[in-house]
């Protein structure tokens, strides 16, 4: 059975009792108090710091229970609360031009739980600086005095601000968290408009209650209203309440709320995407006693002073100050006696204020429009096709263009005439002319830009000087004497501005307001306008000047792009500076790479671009990207780009060209084995030996460079038609075209003198003191140093693809895979593995020895004292191999480079970032790597420098020697003939013209022309006698350099052929 329990409920103000069900057990331990008939939350709301609960003994059947609650006013218990901050999500998101407005009139209308973020999206409270997350939200029409977070509205009506009354013990806020949701472009300026409103007033002689509104930026969803450093907005802020009026203490209840409206420019900003400004106002009483101010906000708007906004100021008789909300993506402003005008980046025009004769309805279908004017009650725009629309009051014929009108350039217009600047430097006016001032003084050419005052007018000439006509009754259009340098005009009613190329100003005509007295120290002006009797200029800061009648510019304005003056109103266009968003990246690069480097930033108009290179302006270097075609090691620096357009300037990070190349080197450099000759490009080959370096170059040409005391590193003269390099301790050797070996450098073991006669050789290595040349035939010739057997090659060791050679061995790679060596056997270094197999490259140490299989593993033996058979584990993928003189390289398909191994001098790990390698040398104690694609091989061989390769200088001179018609070696083939098939002139031995042979039935010859050789025609003929005049020409039926010649054999016993080789 469930008996009622009594419950008495002790409150601040009244008792109250209510009865609730009890029930058996500890089912009922909890209990809901409910006062739908007790307004507990006017004039003063309460809670229960405590949840009731209570019980009943096992098997007892209660007879009654008491319980006492006591609530607490929830002023006392704020602090309480303020101990637990809600994490809050809500967020307003302002995209690039982007706008939030709010009314307040959503705010409820009964007293609520104010929660975070979403009793007001994007809305926060707080108390004595710190976070509530849920508090009460009181609704009021100012009646109350106690300090909590209101809903003020008069009493019938829907209008609702959002405000507070603070005490001298707790200090209220409220904020709204903004978010930047444009990832191309981050908020730099605000516009912040808004009203205080009065909402109670109290202790009218001691006004000591102020407001100030701060804002603060955070990253993305990390905001509170109660943390971090607050910048406060003076301009929009209140010391104390002075500025309203007096009257009696307390709410306005139905009466409007005394107000004042506050307009204010956050600049200097820099919020990227999903970053997040508040804006938190505070209302604060001072601890001294003074009166319960009611205060609240309403009509706010934000604004981004992105994309191209505009603000306005002055004179609002007609709304021309009133800029329509959004408006954004202006290029270009105009202002009238009473109205204004914007051109908007897709071409379209945007009106307000006065319009009464028509001059704000912007013709039907107007497009492609490129400048705008305004006049006293009328409108022109200049369109792309050099044409102008006029439109707006036309008495005086002011918006009747002339027909035919064209070429035009720019516009203006006066009181009640308008002109144009047409692309010969002439000026067309129509319109009023009883002054003169649609009367174009004869002659008059050259112009660049035009103005009209009231009535009269102004032309800047392109030799910077002005000339004026029109109405003269103040002077105006007597241009002061000597004026030169103009680069911009503007005319008030009845004055004239000239803007100095020096950025400083002459104004003349009438003064009655002071519109032509420049304010001292004036300068850094870039832009003016006059109107009415007052002058305004922008300087290259972004800030605006403005002196005459009435003229106030708002406080904190900057980031003005452009100006226009009306008959009393002013009209700013704003930017942003530039932003940059996308920073150039730096790059390390070979020699010959094309390089581009980037940035991309944001702002409101379109930027200019300077790139420099360490400080430097580079010449011509203006766009957004900066291409540098076939970069040289002098491309090297630090480069950075300054963007700017008329809000600012911003300069990039530093992004660091580095040059490497194609040739990079590292290691020990005692003899500048590493030190790269500058500018050298064009590499197909490398080769390092003991302290020298060399490079095979695609013309067939050789550098080298390092240790020379012996020669090594002087290429001999001439030599030309190489086609592969090798570099021995002290020594170099190169193959030519022809098949024949050139070498040099230290000869103590002979192993620069190459056997006489050798040629038909295609592949070279060099080691310590000996040369090997592997021969077509796959045979091996070997000379030089033999004290361990290395230039002794093994009887019968044929088949050989490749060559290798160490401080005192020999190794050879064979066609099926396996692996020959021989000479000094300490270390096993001549003992091949058992069973390796499958090898497609070999390379040889001082004393080790490095083979790559087909797998793209690689195998070494041999002294390891240093770890340089040590292979690193897991190591694959590797495409080719070299081996120092007690490490080893490995050179990966990924353009990777391993080293391991002897390390003293620092011959690895290659340098970090080293990109895109693709061929690998090592010497005694460097390394060299190719970074890049090697270069082929392209240089053609005439017959002019085959013969200076082949003879001595004093040969090549004698035709007897060196002509196309001797026969030195007197093997029965003309120097023609053996240049023509890359045989050795001097041989005498060479006979490896083509032969003769069957081609099926046919009887023929087939041959593939040398590689390189240019400047010779290949020809055959065919004679079953070889008597004079018997001999006929044969068709070449092959392609790409291979040549078939062949006649049928069936109706002739007997048949002869010729090759025929034609010269230059």
């Amino acid at each position: 059975m469930s008996r009622p329990v009594q419950i008495s409920i002790q409150a601040a103000e009244e008792q109250l009792s209510y009865q609730v069900p009890s029930s058996r057990g500890r089912e009922a331990n909890r209990i809901i108090v409910i006062a739908s008939n007790r307004q507990f939350f006017t004039p003063a709301p309460f809670i229960p710091l405590c949840e009731p609960r209570f019980g009943f003994p096992a098997r007892a059947t209660p007879q009654s229970t008491s319980l006492t609650i006591m609530f607490h006013n929830l002023a006392t218990l704020f602090p309480l609360l303020a101990l637990s901050a809600i994490t809050a999500t809500a967020q307003v998101a302002l995209p690039a031009g982007g706008f939030y407005t709010a009314d307040f009139n959503t705010l409820p209308s009964a007293s609520v739980w104010w929660t975070d973020g979403t009793t007001l999206p994007g809305w926060y409270a707080g108390t004595n600086g710190t976070a509530v997350g849920s508090r009460i939200m009181v609704s009021s029409a100012g009646e109350s005095a106690s300090d909590y977070l209101y809903s003020f509205a008069a009493t019938g009506t829907p209008e609702r601000a959002l405000g507070a009354v603070s005490s001298t013990t707790n200090t209220l806020s409220f904020a709204v968290r903004l978010a930047n949701s444009s990832s191309t472009m981050p908020i730099t300026s605000l516009s912040v408009g808004f009203a205080y409103e009065i909402w109670r007033k109290d202790l009218l002689t001691a006004p000591n209650t102020s407001v100030t509104l701060t804002y603060q930026k955070f990253a993305a969803h990390t905001g509170n209203i109660g943390t971090g450093s607050w910048t406060p907005v003076p301009a929009a802020s209140l010391a104390n309440m002075s500025a309203f009026p007096g009257g009696a203490s307390g709410g306005i209840a139905s009466n409007p709320p005394s107000t004042q409206t506050m307009n204010a420019e956050i600049t200097g900003l820099s919020i990227g995407l999903n970053e997040e400004i508040w804006l938190r106002w505070t209302i604060t009483r001072a601890a001294t006693a003074g009166g319960s101010w009611g205060i609240g906000i309403d009509d706010l708007s934000v604004v981004r002073r992105d994309a191209g906004t505009v603000t306005a100021w002055g004179g609002n008789t007609a709304g021309q100050t009133n800029v329509p909300v959004g408006l954004s993506g202006v290029r270009s402003i105009a202002a009238g006696i009473y109205h204004s005008l914007a051109l908007k980046n897709d071409g379209t025009l945007v009106t307000w204020g006065y319009g009464m004769y028509g001059h704000l309805a912007v013709p039907s279908g107007l497009s492609g429009v490129t400048a705008i004017a305004a006049g006293y009650d009328h409108s022109m725009a200049l369109k792309n096709d050099g044409t102008v629309v006029a439109w707006g009051d036309n008495s005086y014929g002011r918006t009747t263009v002339p027909a035919g009108l064209s070429g035009v350039t720019a516009i203006a217009t006066g009181e009640a005439h308008s002109m144009a600047l047409k692309s010969d430097g002439t000026v067309v006016p129509w319109g009023r002319d009883d002054y003169g001032q649609a009367t174009v003084p004869v002659g008059l050419s050259g112009v660049k830009a035009i103005a009209a005052g009231n009535i009269h007018s102004a032309a800047l000439k392109s030799d910077g000087t002005v000339v004026a006509w029109g109405n003269n009754d103040y002077d105006q259009t007597n241009v002061p004497a000597g004026l030169s340098g103009v680069t911009a005009i503007a005319a008030g009613y009845y004055h004239n501005m000239a803007l100095k190329s020096d950025g400083t100003l002459v104004i003349w005509g009438p003064n009655w307001y002071g519109q032509t007295t420049v304010p001292a120290g004036l300068s850094g002006v870039t832009a003016i306008a006059a109107n009415g009797n007052y002058s305004v200029a922008l300087k290259s800061d972004g800030t605006v000047v403005a002196w005459g009648d009435n003229v106030t510019v708002p406080a904190g304005l900057s980031g003005v792009t452009a100006i226009a003056a009306g008959g009393a109103h002013t009209l700013a266009l704003l930017g942003t500076a530039p932003a940059i968003i996308t920073q150039p990246v730096s790059q390390y690069v070979f020699i010959g790479a094309n390089v581009t480097l980037t940035v991309v930033a944001s702002g409101s108009q379109i930027p200019t671009y300077q790139w420099k290179k360490d400080t430097v302006d580079i010449p011509g270097a203006t766009g957004a990207g900066y291409h540098i075609a076939s970069v040289q090691p002098s491309d090297t620096g630090s480069y950075t780009v300054a963007v700017t357009n008329p809000a600012g300037t911003v300069t990039s990070d530093a992004a660091t060209l580095t040059v490497n190349g194609p040739v990079v080197a590292w290691g020990g450099n005692g003899f500048d084995q590493t030190t790269v000759p500058a500018g050298l490009s064009g590499v197909a080959a490398l080769a390092a030996g003991g302290s020298h370096s060399v490079a095979l170059k695609g013309d067939g040409t050789v550098v080298a460079w390092g240790a020379s005391w012996a020669g090594q590193a002087t290429v001999p003269a001439g030599l030309s038609g190489v086609t592969a390099i090798a570099a021995g301790s002290n020594h170099s050797v190169a193959l030519k075209s022809d098949g024949t070996v050139a070498a040099w450098g230290y000869n103590n073991y002979r192993q620069t003198t190459v056997p006489a006669g050798l040629s038909g050789v295609t592949a070279i290595a060099a080691g310590g003191d000996c040369t090997l040349a592997l021969k077509s035939n796959g045979t091996v010739a070997v000379w030089g140093r033999n004290d361990y057997g290395q230039t002794t090659v093994p009887g019968g060791l044929s088949g050989v693809t490749a060559l290798a050679a160490g401080a005192y061995h020999s190794v050879a790679l064979k066609s099926d895979g396996t692996v020959v060596a021989w000479g000094y056997n300490g270390y096993g270094i001549a003992t091949v593995p058992a069973g390796l197999s499958g090898v497609t490259a070999i390379a040889a140490g001082a004393l080790h020895t490095v083979a790559l299989k087909s797998n793209g593993t690689v195998v070494a033996w041999g002294e390891n004292s240093t770890g340089g058979t040590t292979v690193p584990t897991g190591l694959s993928g590797v495409t080719a191999i070299t081996a120092g003189s007690s490490y080893s390289v490995a050179l990966k398909s990924d353009g990777a480079v391993v080293v391991w191994g002897y390390n003293d001098q620092i011959q690895g790990p290659a340098p970090v970032g080293l990109p895109g390698v693709t061929a690998i040398a090592a010497g005694d104690n460097h390394t060299l790597a190719l970074v890049g694609p090697a270069a082929p091989l392209t240089f053609t061989l005439t017959f002019a420098s085959w013969q200076a390769s082949e003879f001595t200088p004093t040969e090549v001179p004698d035709p007897d020697i060196s002509g196309p018609d001797a026969d030195p070696d007197m093997d029965g083939l003309k120097n023609i003939i053996e240049f023509a098939f890359g045989l050795n002139p001097k041989s005498g031995v060479s006979l490896q013209v083509p032969q003769a042979q069957r081609i099926g039935v046919d009887f023929g010859v087939t041959f593939t022309e040398p590689a390189r050789i240019t400047g010779l025609t290949y020809g055959a003929e065919w004679s079953t006698t070889m008597t004079a005049g018997s001999w006929l020409s044969m068709t070449d039926t092959g392609s790409g350099g291979t040549h078939t010649f062949s006649v049928p054999t069936s109706s002739h016993s007997e048949m002869f052929m010729r090759l025929k080789v034609t010269g230059p």
